[in-house]
């Protein structure tokens, strides 16, 4: 009996990079979040080309994945690619899960990195945005302790289509050797099948890197 056959997934990971700069963070120089490269594809960066970007990534998926130009997934990729070339995502750590399945969803993660006022400023208390009382939908959602120190919650949404899709949120308070304070502040729409795409995974292990080389995590 033959096992099944491992997914190819080389090129994908070969476009993954766990280091984000942060420039409106005092104090911190970047931020790594070990993703999923196989699962997960970074958004274009402030002054990168965006045709060069979304080339590079359809050139990782049609090589690992075989797609040819009218396959549906890969019509759906680029759109989803197209999209977010053209937006402005503008936190430090922007992620896109692509459908590589016909019954995928593409999903977003985005964490931001910022000291602690100025994140109380603009999202207001940490336990009231993570109950999601500034959505309009006014959802209440159950706020959980990760072991790691991070808080989160979930709750589940309806999109245009009305399709299910996870919409969660994480926050977490670090202090450097100087009392540099530092506020993470992740959220995520949607959930890939795959287990090891959740971004929950990735976020609790982020590690913060800085100016004095403190590490916290």
């Amino acid at each position: 009996m033959f096992g099944r056959r491992k997914p190819v997934t080389a090129a994908r990971e070969a476009l993954g990079d766990p280091h984000f700069e942060v420039r409106h963070a005092h104090g911190v120089v970047r931020v790594e979040v070990p993703y999923d490269a196989a699962h997960w594809v970074r958004c274009p960066v402030v002054g990168e080309d965006r045709t060069a970007w979304r080339d590079r990534v359809l050139t990782a998926y049609d090589e690992d994945l075989g797609w040819v130009p009218d396959d549906p997934r890969r019509r759906g990729a680029d759109g989803a690619l197209d999209r977010l070339a053209d937006g402005g995502l503008e936190t430090p750590v922007n992620l896109v899960h692509l459908p590589v399945e016909a019954k995928d969803e593409v999903s977003l993660l985005w964490l931001d990195v910022a000291d602690a006022e100025r994140d109380l400023l603009e999202r207001g208390e940490t336990e009231t945005w993570l109950r999601f009382h500034d959505d309009d939908l006014g959802s209440d959602a159950r706020v959980e302790e990760h072991p790691r120190g991070w808080r989160y919650s979930t709750r589940r949404v309806v999109d245009e289509r009305g399709s299910m899709m996870d919409h969660g949120r994480a926050a977490k308070l670090l202090t450097g050797r100087e009392g540099t304070t530092v506020h993470l502040a992740a959220s995520w729409l949607g959930l890939p099948r795959d287990h090891r795409a959740f971004p929950l995974s990735a976020v609790v292990r982020t590690r913060v890197l800085l100016e004095d080389g403190t590490v916290l995590e």
